[in-house]
């Protein structure tokens, strides 16, 4: 990758900064003092896959491996959330992100949005989880099944 330095700076009090969506890195520095930020990843409403994020090696130009905290995409937010205030359509839209959704992050939320907003089909839920493509899904699913 062709990675070109700009500036080495921190986030202080009221500072605002802006990063281009899949074009710009930069590196988060710790504050000098106790704060609170907002980094927002705003998504293109047209788009229906998650925003990633990727660690860096600055040095040698190339990716290091991807961000894998689940807390980053907006459809895992909204999977936490219909979770607790769902409803018979919440669950319908919850199904249809857990066939079909392209990251299995993501697919496996679904399913545990579902088992929970679901309880009396959550085994059902995990039991079509643990057929899903992906292992790390079908590893989400059999820790849920043996849980009991």
């Amino acid at each position: 990758m062709d990675i070109r330095f700009l500036e080495r700076t921190r986030l202080t009090n009221g500072k605002v900064m802006f990063y281009r969506a899949n074009r710009d890195i930069h590196t988060q520095l710790p504050p000098d003092d106790f704060s609170i930020s907002i980094n927002l990843l705003v998504a293109d409403p047209e788009a229906v896959q998650s925003t990633k994020q990727y660690w860096f090696d600055v040095e040698r130009g190339v990716i290091s491996s991807s961000v894998e905290r689940l807390d980053y995409s907006p459809f895992v937010f909204l999977c936490r959330l219909a979770s607790m205030v769902g409803d018979g359509a919440t669950t319908n839209v919850l199904e249809k992100l857990a066939q079909g959704h392209s990251d299995a992050r993501i697919r496996a939320e679904a399913f545990t949005a579902l088992a929970t907003l679901d309880p009396g089909n959550s085994s059902r839920h995990w039991r079509d989880a643990s057929e899903d493509v992906d292992p790390y899904v079908q590893r989400v699913a059999r820790a849920k099944l043996s849980a009991g």
